[in-house]
This record gives structure tokens, sequence and C-alpha cells, in this order.
């Protein structure tokens, strides 16, 4: 008996001039076709309304009981904790989960969107900094939406697409940081990791700017970062560390580029917490261990990843409409430890030349 799919599959062939073994791979393994053949093989499957047989069962139930969970870059220690997290509540409820991380680059990206249709998933959750609104990306979620594939976000929200949110304070927290940096450790003040299409990053820069603005600094220090990682922090605070001016104090855009900050300043001959205060942000597993210990602005993951897991469940089940509620905004708080804690003498010189110099 022909199974109901390999008739679909034979049609597709047919329309697109390929072998059914080419639209096979095209469909399960499109790393091994080429990206126009893999083009081509989507959309005519897509105006056949083409599922696979994997995702029968779900097809005659309703339902996959399956999520997927889209990141950013799982090597980065936020986006770990919000998988584990993730996983936890979908095992709470007996949901599987498939993992995507697509290392921020934007064709990854794409590439998995498009083929979500025909993974036989229910419903998506996206946890991302990279910019969800830009046009190539709205429309694959919008075909998503249409295709009755819940969708929910993380960290942004999508103009003129109606979908859940769960949102960072980041403004907030920012302020926050920012007010304890000028008010312990005075100016000026320097923002690592002003990130080039990161939503967060450009979040948390307002929230600093308004501060230092408030303190009569024009819009403080701002150090572009090539990337999100140690490796990125550490270059970009060291380069300008070599021309100065040094900073009284360093609000980092993540925990990680905070790290290669705190490396930066030693290897150039100062000391953080004594010389130059540092912040980061996200409170990571690490921080209170590090010499020093590192101020963070914490959220919480563990409600941040439920409120979405939860949430998306609930649509799938039915429980839920899309847009019956606002999006939930998890607040955040800052932590104080060594790495910025206030110097001993307000008066006392910070920097190993005095004022302003650098080593």
């Amino acid at each position: 008996m022909t199974k109901p799919d390999t008739g679909t599959m034979a049609k597709i062939a047919e329309a697109t001039g390929f072998s059914i073994s080419t639209v096979s791979r095209a469909l399960n393994r499109p790393e091994l076709v080429a990206e126009k053949t893999r083009k081509q093989v989507l959309k005519v499957a897509d105006d056949l309304s083409f599922h696979p047989n994997r995702a029968a069962s779900g097809l005659r139930s309703g339902s996959h009981r399956c999520l997927a969970l889209l990141v950013g870059d799982i090597s980065q220690p936020w986006y770990s904790m919000i998988t584990k997290s993730v996983d936890t509540v979908c095992a709470e409820h007996s949901f599987a989960l498939q993992l995507k991380s697509f290392g921020h680059d934007r064709a990854k990206a794409l590439s998995y969107l498009a083929r979500i249709p025909y993974e036989g998933v229910d419903g998506i959750i996206i946890n991302t900094g990279d910019d969800l609104g830009i046009p190539e990306i709205r429309a694959q979620l919008a075909r998503i939406v249409e295709r009755g594939i819940h969708v929910v976000t993380i960290g942004q929200t999508i103009p003129d697409l109606d979908v859940p949110t769960i949102l960072y304070d980041d403004y907030s927290g920012a302020e926050q940081a920012t007010t304890h940096l000028a008010e312990a450790w005075g100016m000026p003040l320097a923002f690592l990791g002003a990130i080039r299409g990161s939503i967060p990053a450009e979040d948390r820069w307002q929230g600093f700017r308004s501060v230092v603005r408030s303190h009569g600094q024009t819009d403080g220090i701002r150090i572009v970062t090539d990337g999100y990682d140690y490796k990125a922090g550490y270059s970009a605070m060291a380069a300008h560390l070599r021309v100065g001016p040094w900073p009284r104090g360093v609000l980092a855009s993540n925990d990680q580029l905070a790290v290669g900050a705190v490396r930066a300043i030693k290897d150039l001959g100062g000391t953080v917490g004594t010389d130059i205060a540092v912040v980061g942000f996200g409170d990571l597993d690490f921080a209170p261990y590090l010499v020093p210990s590192l101020s963070s602005v914490s959220g919480s993951v563990q409600e941040i990843a439920g409120a979405a897991t939860n949430r998306l469940i609930s649509m799938v089940k039915g429980e839920a409409q899309g847009t019956a509620i606002p999006p939930i905004t998890a607040p955040r708080k800052l932590v104080i430890r060594e790495s910025s804690q206030p110097p001993a003498s307000a008066s006392g010189e910070r920097h190993p030349q005095g004022e302003g110099a650098y080593p």
C-alpha cells in the first residue's frame, strides 16, 4: 500500500523535475542539497500542503506533543540555561522538545523557520537578541502562524505580528546598574557591548544613556564589540584602554563580555573593584565565583522559560488564544558584588596613573 505522503512526494518531484530521493533529502536532510534546490522543493511542498509521515500521527490526533526551541547560540550560557528550563517544563507536560541553535546566522535561522511546517511540531519558542522584525524573518513567522503552528517569542515583540511575548525589563535593569556606578564611582562611564543588530543590547544601551545624561555626561563611552563572548569583550575593552580615557565604571551588555573586560583591565595594569568597577548582565551561575565576584543584573531564567513554555502549551491545548493576554515582562534586579562595591574612599584615585589615565 502506498503511504499517503509518498504520493505527494512524487507530485513534488514531478513539479520540480527532481527525483523523489532529492525531494526527500531536501525535506529531511536539507544540508545535503543545494540552497536553490531546497527552496524550490519547499515552495512546491507548501503549495501542496505537504506533511511528512513523521507528523502523520499528529495530524490524526490534532497534536504532535512536540515543541521547537530556536535560540541565538546554545554556546552562550544564557541560552543554555533557558534551554534547560524549557526542556524541564516540556517534560512536566509530556511534550518533546526540538532544539535548534543558529549561531546568530540569519541564513541558518531562515532555513530552519522555512522547515518548521514540516517538522511535526505544534509550536515554537524563539529566544534570540537578533532582530526578528526584519522582513524575511517576519514573513517566515507569519507563514508559520498561518499554518496553525503557535509561536511565542522571548525578549522582543514582532511588529505587526500578534504572537505572545515574554519580555525582559532590560531598560530598567540598565538604569539600575548605571545609577549604581554613577553614584558609587562617578564619571565617566562606559557601555561595553553595543552589538549591531541586537535588540536587548540596544535596550540596555538606551537605559545606560538615560542615566549618564542625567549625570551630565552626554552619552557615555560606547564600546562596540564584534560578538557576544569573552574574547569579544576582552578585545574591545583592551583596545579602548590602550587609547583612553579610562572609565570609572563599565556596564557590559552580558556577563561573558564583562569577564573579558575584567581580564583586559588586569592585563593593562588596572584592578577591577579598585581602579574600575565592572557590572555584567544576566547574573549567570559563575558570577559569584569569579575573583573578584561579578556584579550583574539578574533575571529569573526559570520564570522566563516557564512563562514562555506554559503559554505555548496552553495555546496548543486550546486553553488560551494567542493574543488573549498582553506581553509578560520579567523584572531585572541589580546584584552588587566585589567588582563594583563602592571604593573605600570616594575621593581616592581609582586609576593606576590618576584620573583619566591609563597604564
